[in-house]
């Protein structure tokens, strides 16, 4: 595939704007290969995002692609949504990949501030693998005026669920740049943890968190709380200076 994806691209460079249009338009509606329909639309992408408004309509193609990977591409080539595919945007919050569901989340509140609550009652059922659509959800709704999210994203950070869930969660925290009592609780039982990954992230979360000034002496009283034994204290002792 490389080679004719090359091909595809270099072609691109010497037809005139109306041609590359049709060019990619037949890839995307008679290539077999994946590969070269991903190829396709990310030229599109280009092209509408540079002045052809036809090239829009083969984006739109590349969305509705029966090929996950051809989807991604269309999602990826666009870092704010406009106007003219926001519908399509939207039917993807029920796509059957967990991670378009996630990206289109995230792209559709960035690109409509004021429809972020209509988007996160759509998913809101939508967990994904770990917790991912989940915890991306639940940033959202904090963002759009929702604090009792942060009281969820701290059992997410708990030893109730797998390591990778806990790690998302911490890292939704450092995000936020938010804290609650459980959430520490929760990071300070996982810096403790024999799970050395699962350990970095805490300690990571909790040194960036206590640098922030109004969360210092919050942070510390909680540890004081916990009767942490020796080897413990001098694991935390230099992560909330």
């Amino acid at each position: 595939f490389p080679v004719t994806i090359t091909a595809l691209s270099v072609s691109q460079e010497y037809l005139a704007l109306e041609d590359r249009v049709l060019v990619l338009r037949e890839v995307l509606q008679r290539e077999t290969f994946s590969a070269m329909r991903s190829e396709a639309v990310q030229q599109a992408s280009e092209l509408a995002r540079n002045g052809v408004p036809e090239a829009w309509d083969l984006v739109k193609i590349g969305l509705e692609d029966k090929q996950t990977d051809v989807r991604k591409a269309a999602v990826n080539s666009l870092s704010v949504v406009p106007d003219n595919l926001r519908s399509a945007f939207e039917v993807m919050l029920l796509d059957s990949s967990y991670q378009i569901i996630q990206t289109v989340l995230t792209k559709l509140a960035a690109s409509f501030p004021k429809r972020t609550e209509v988007y996160t009652e759509k998913i809101k059922n939508v967990r994904g693998p770990h917790e991912r659509v989940r915890i991306a959800r639940l940033e959202l709704e904090f963002h759009n005026g929702k604090p009792s999210a942060l009281d969820e994203l701290a059992d997410l950070a708990g030893p109730g669920w797998e390591f990778i869930t806990r790690q998302n969660a911490m890292g939704a925290f450092k995000r936020i740049g938010m804290i609650r009592t459980l959430a520490v609780e929760n990071m300070l039982q996982a810096l403790f943890s024999t799970n050395n990954r699962l350990s970095a992230v805490a300690s990571s979360t909790l040194t960036y968190l206590s640098e922030i000034t109004t969360y210092r002496a919050f942070i510390r009283e909680i540890v004081e709380k916990q009767g942490l034994s020796g080897w413990q204290r001098q694991m935390v002792e230099p992560l909330i200076r």
